[in-house]
């Protein structure tokens, strides 16, 4: 009885070592640790969002409404990107700010690609 006893207690130290091993193994490489990642790949990343943008600038080449364009794009790009876990004020700077500045620029010029500044300045800053 005793020599079971002694060949599950080493048993029971060796998975203890295994799981302290994989532990410290995980702790090493962590998944919630973000890489950085350079310009490209986060572009390559929101690729939709680009497409998307494209589209609505070619619908604000139409004087008058290219506002309108602009501010729904905006919207978008707002449910895109808006976190449940942040607050709202952070992303509605990040995002409002570029469109709005673009959107009274783009009345005088009216060739200004508004939307995908706006994204492109959204994706930089995340």
């Amino acid at each position: 009885m005793d020599d079971i006893t002694t060949i599950e207690e080493e048993r029971m130290g060796e998975l203890q070592q295994e799981r302290l091993a994989a532990d410290s193994a995980k702790s090493e490489v962590s998944p919630t640790r973000k890489a950085k990642l350079s310009f490209g790949q986060k572009i390559s990343q929101h690729w939709i969002i680009l497409v998307g943008a494209v589209f609505f600038d070619i619908l604000a080449l139409i004087p008058g409404i290219a506002v309108v364009f602009n501010f729904i794009f905006g919207g978008i790009l707002f449910l895109y990107f808006g976190s449940k876990k942040k607050g709202a004020g952070s992303e509605l700077t990040k995002i409002a700010l570029p469109i709005m500045a673009g959107s009274v620029i783009d009345f005088f010029i009216g060739i200004l690609p508004v939307n995908i500044g706006a994204a492109l300045i959204r994706i930089a800053l995340s």
